[in-house]
């Protein structure tokens, strides 16, 4: 388990203002930013995003501009595949094929340095790496997280862990295995991507939709790379 390797600095914490003065801030998952023919998205899960079934709209979530900044970035138009109502579950595998939401990354709230490779993931092909690399989970689990209530900012620690892959069924909800993962909640690595690391050199694989809530299993389901990268695709042709 490694804290922000400098070439992983693409993942950033979710904060949303829950409007209750007692408990003002929670961290709603994990989002990305990526680079896709030459423009900046955000991708996530839908379900770290959709709360308007708590009142809350996108102008009430904060996602830092880069690691532990006061600026946010600016959420533009976006594309989603959620067709249905309802929370996504693991073995719904109609719902979380559609767990995905991508918008357009209109800029920071303030002027900031423009992002550095590393701050974001390019993606440049959706060729998936050799079965037997390693793979790894970013994200920023809930119970490992700092919110600073005064200032509406969300200090949080991110990590990347390593673990493998097991391709389960023919749907294309893989799990992803890890020691990491034991005696914990894997809430938080919500909208984590999956990524194959090699000589600095990262690669998509998938993206993390969520955990099962149990402390004693090792694993989280994510969306394999070749229903995600068609969901890509369509989302960039539809938002650039």
């Amino acid at each position: 388990m490694t804290h922000h390797p400098e070439h992983y600095r693409f993942y950033r914490p979710i904060l949303w203002d829950n409007g209750d003065p007692e408990w003002k801030y929670s961290n709603g998952g994990t989002a990305n930013l990526i680079r896709l023919g030459g423009q900046f998205f955000i991708l996530t899960a839908k379900h770290c995003l959709d709360k308007a079934k708590d009142g809350r709209t996108l102008g009430d979530c904060r996602i830092p501009w880069r690691i532990q900044s006061d600026a946010y970035c600016i959420i533009g138009a976006g594309a989603g595949f959620n067709l249905r109502e309802g929370y996504p579950q693991p073995g719904d595998c109609d719902l979380l094929h559609c767990d995905v939401q991508i918008h357009r990354l209109e800029g920071p709230s303030r002027p900031e340095p423009s992002l550095e490779p590393g701050e974001f993931l390019d993606i440049i092909s959706f060729d998936p790496s050799p079965a037997n690399l390693i793979r790894n989970l970013s994200g920023f689990p809930a119970y490992d997280q700092i919110i600073d209530y005064e200032n509406a900012e969300i200090r949080g620690n991110g990590w990347t862990i390593q673990g493998r892959v097991e391709a389960t069924s023919e749907d294309k909800i893989h799990k992803f295995h890890s020691d990491s993962l034991k005696g914990v909640d894997a809430n938080g690595y919500s909208g984590g991507l999956i990524t194959c690391d090699v000589f600095g050199n990262v690669s998509l694989e998938g993206m993390c939709l969520q955990g099962s809530g149990v402390k004693e299993i090792d694993f989280i389901h994510f969306l394999g790379l070749e229903v995600l990268a068609d969901q890509l695709v369509k989302a960039y042709q539809r938002l650039a």
